[in-house]
């Protein structure tokens, strides 16, 4: 500007494009420090631990592995439908089975005269309507829990299905940004520096070409980072 190379407008106009990125900096500086000291209090990390920064890239992928796995996320209703069967068999065998009763006695009816004997007794259980309840009881509740186990099976595959899908989109979004797009960025980058540095363009071009380059960038970052967050997630499902 002081040598006469861009004009008055110009000039102001990269003064506020300049303070506008330090802006941007500085906020993105202080959600950095914010989140450290949260993931340092949810650890149980000292604060004076340091992290290291490291380039987002996305996680290497996982295979679907084995579906049997899943079923550790509805063990509790395994372990509920036995419990149920278990305490349905015991009552029935309880309840229906006679209690038989055998014991041995010895009673004096004179001082040198005793009487000795065996007493056996059968108790049969009379009221069926009992065990016909709890026995109705159990059926349906095991028929329950088998509903919710059903019900819980398709919701994990469901949700193992969509994530997979997902996976696939946006893995092939991040193969063709760095194969494709990212070299393209840089070719563009160069000529556009090129350009602004020989005054073919002006500085509202240049910065509009640089927001567009940043802001598809940008867009891959959310990609890499909802990748990975997919990735983690189905590693929890499939147990991996």
């Amino acid at each position: 500007y002081k040598v006469g190379e861009i004009d008055a407008v110009e000039w102001d106009l990269f003064s506020n494009e300049k303070i506008r990125k330090a802006q941007q900096r500085n906020s993105i500086f202080n959600q950095l420090q914010e989140t450290e000291i949260l993931i340092k209090r949810i650890a149980f990390l000292s604060m004076e631990s340091e992290f290291e920064i490291k380039e987002l890239t996305p996680l290497d992928s996982i295979g679907m592995g084995d579906t049997s796995r899943w079923d550790l996320h509805i063990q509790p209703l395994f372990g509920e439908m036995d419990r149920v069967d278990n305490e349905r068999k015991v009552f029935e065998s309880s309840a229906a089975a006679p209690n038989v009763r055998l014991g041995y006695f010895a009673q004096s009816l004179e001082e040198d005269f005793l009487f000795h004997g065996i007493d056996i007794g059968v108790q049969i259980p009379i009221d069926k309507r009992s065990i016909k309840t709890n026995n109705e009881r159990s059926v349906l509740r095991k028929m329950q829990l088998e509903k919710e186990i059903k019900i819980r099976n398709q919701q994990i595959e469901n949700t193992i299905a969509n994530l997979a899908n997902r996976i696939e989109y946006l893995n092939n979004n991040i193969d063709r940004f760095q194969n494709e797009v990212q070299p393209r960025h840089a070719n563009i980058l160069d000529r556009l520096r090129k350009q602004y540095e020989f005054a073919e363009i002006d500085f509202v071009k240049f910065n509009q070409i640089q927001e567009g380059i940043l802001e598809e960038t940008i867009n891959y970052l959310n990609w890499v980072k909802s990748y990975n967050e997919s990735i983690i997630e189905l590693k929890y499902w499939i147990n991996e």
